[in-house]
């Protein structure tokens, strides 16, 4: 049965992956010069961990976007940035 997807029905790492697409497709539409993340990859598994961590940083990579700084005290091994 579906079910509406809220807060109270998503895992961490659901609500993680969610909070960071959604920060990166604000990219075009807000202006600041750095955008800080901390431990926001503590919930998530790795296949969305490196998803995440693919997009983050091919969106800061395009011109004129703001810098982003990931505080964790975790990283999968080799991911390109």
């Amino acid at each position: 049965k579906a079910q509406i997807l809220d807060a109270h029905t998503q895992s961490g790492g659901e609500r993680s992956v969610t909070t960071m697409l959604f920060l990166v497709s604000l990219q075009d539409l807000t202006k600041c010069p750095f955008r800080l993340v901390d431990e926001i990859n503590q919930g998530m598994d790795p296949t969305n961990e490196r998803m995440i961590f693919e997009e983050v940083s091919k969106s800061a990579c395009k011109p004129n976007q703001p810098q982003f700084f990931l505080i964790t005290p975790k990283l999968l091994p080799g991911l390109v940035f």
